[in-house]
């Protein structure tokens, strides 16, 4: 299992830090937060008790919030053994609801740490090039990393996320006597 760090805060939730990537670049940190019941007949586990997805209404529980940070630095809820997706949103997995003691906190950390850290797959990196050079080959551009000596950006709304379209400087259209026609001179490309 991938190591990880606990913060130590006086009051609050605990934050725990994966110390390494997974498999798609990926890292994660963890939320635990101790949640007590308020108590009454509007209380959520007395909700949940009522509804029968409890066995009794729980003084408290552990609730968890999981920040992963893809290769591109966005950020996304993953890896979460406490919540399921039922078809239309994310909701509760009961069977995760537990007692605010810590072993059960142990329990869910050690979890979503093997969630995470099996994870498979490409990285948002990757997913973001290949997308990138499918929307080159489609337009017949070719992709760049450098832009070249002479030529500069010229952004267009339809650039693909992490290319910007650069040409050589050239107009687009040419006047032939009183008609204006594709410049054969004019290039574009993406620069990534």
């Amino acid at each position: 299992m991938m190591e990880y760090e606990i913060e130590k805060r006086d009051f609050g939730s605990t934050w725990v830090h994966v110390l390494d990537k997974n498999a798609k670049q990926e890292t994660m940190t963890i939320e635990i937060v101790h949640c007590k019941n308020p108590g009454g007949k509007n209380s959520l586990p007395y909700a949940w008790h009522k509804n029968g997805w409890t066995d009794k209404v729980m003084e408290t529980y552990v609730g968890c919030h999981t920040y992963v940070h893809d290769s591109e630095n966005g950020c996304y809820g993953g890896y979460n053994v406490t919540e399921k997706f039922d078809g239309k949103r994310n909701v509760i997995n009961f069977d995760w609801l537990l007692e605010d003691t810590e072993e059960n906190r142990k329990k869910i950390i050690e979890a979503c740490i093997e969630l995470f850290e099996h994870a498979t797959g490409k990285s948002a990196t990757e997913k973001k090039l290949e997308h990138v050079m499918e929307v080159a080959k489609k337009r017949g551009m070719e992709v760049v990393s450098k832009i070249p000596e002479g030529w500069k950006k010229n952004p267009l709304m339809t650039d693909p996320y992490g290319a910007v379209t650069i040409d050589n400087g050239k107009p687009i259209f040419i006047k032939v006597g009183d008609r204006h026609k594709k410049n054969p001179e004019y290039k574009r490309m993406l620069l990534i």
